[in-house]
């Protein structure tokens, strides 16, 4: 992260809103990289061990096909909380910019208790969580065939 020129009458640790948001914006967008990253990762490793090619069907006939299974779709459902995140985040600020239009000073806060925003936030959350859970249940499952 590129620190900004200190301005005048600024302590450089002091951030506009508008920079605080674009800082936001820009670890959400990383991390949301991440976790897709992570997941997709998960998930072609799991189909690697699903179709049991002669390289790794040592490992892949000791691995339960059920907990596969489970991981493919617990991914699968990240992926879809990603794009929903977007989604809900969009409607959020489609709902603000269109407030915005209509006052007289052009600025418009976010509804904080709206079902979009706070759809969105839950969205984000549910995915780490998931993510976590898919890479951890993704080295239990290998570890236990490798032991």
């Amino acid at each position: 992260m590129a620190r900004k020129r200190k301005r005048r009458g600024q302590t450089p640790s002091e951030l506009t809103l508008d920079e605080l948001n674009e800082e936001l914006d820009g670890y959400s967008e990383r991390v949301s990289t991440q976790l897709r990253t992570i997941n997709l990762g998960v998930l072609g490793i799991v189909w690697l061990l699903l179709l049991k090619q002669h390289d790794v069907e040592r490992i892949a006939t000791q691995i339960s096909e059920r907990g596969l299974l489970c991981l493919a779709l617990a991914c699968i459902i990240v992926l879809g909380l990603d794009i929903l995140q977007y989604k809900f985040a969009e409607r959020a600020v489609d709902d603000a910019f269109n407030r915005a239009e209509q006052s007289p000073s052009k600025k418009a806060a976010y509804y904080e208790d709206s079902f979009d925003y706070q759809a969105q936030i839950w969205c984000y959350r549910l995915k780490l969580l998931l993510t976590a859970g898919n890479a951890l249940g993704l080295l239990v499952l290998v570890g236990y065939a490798l032991i």
